[in-house]
């Protein structure tokens, strides 16, 4: 029996990613990496909807593969495509949300097994939905406070509740 293919989205420097890869090919698996950042470079992705939803990646040196080819799409930490230097903040800032909304929507595109989907990928990285949910269903989840509100942190402060800072966004 042949292995389907697997399709790594993940940063070109992914140590993990480059372990598993190692490993799936030799278990004959054949594996193909994508770097997201390089879609404004070297790589090209066109969706279709044409009364079946088709997607297609364009890799350098001109080789074209179907998503609908692989049986597994890994969605491991991919990067947002570069954005050129030389934009403006505004245009940068429309590109960022235009290529979140594109890529978020990709999973649409294809029948494969994805692991992290795009969209469980948005969920997971919601660090406030996190603690909410995990609040809800019975686990322990320290006090918290997200704020913007200096005057907030200090009365925390004044209270005496040791505090932690953690970013909101991946780590």
């Amino acid at each position: 029996m042949n292995a389907m293919p697997v399709l790594i989205v993940a940063f070109a420097g992914d140590m993990h990613a480059a372990a598993v890869a190692e490993l799936l090919k030799r278990r004959n698996v054949p594996v193909e990496w994508i770097d997201t950042a390089d879609l404004n470079k070297s790589l090209r992705l066109n969706c279709s909807l044409n009364g079946v939803a088709a997607a297609t990646l364009n890799l350098a040196g001109g080789r074209r593969v179907s998503l609908a080819d692989f049986g597994t799409i890994w969605w491991r930490r991919p990067r947002r495509p570069v954005s050129e230097s030389t934009v403006d903040d505004t245009t940068r800032e429309f590109l960022r949300s235009e290529w979140e909304h594109f890529l978020g929507g990709l999973e649409s595109f294809t029948e494969a097994r994805w692991v992290n989907s795009p969209g469980a990928s948005y969920l997971a990285n919601r660090k406030a939905l996190q603690l909410v949910t995990a609040n809800m269903v019975g686990l322990r989840v320290p006090r918290t406070a997200i704020t913007n509100d200096p005057d907030a942190v200090h009365a925390l402060v004044d209270e005496g509740v040791p505090l932690i800072y953690k970013r909101l966004g991946a780590t």
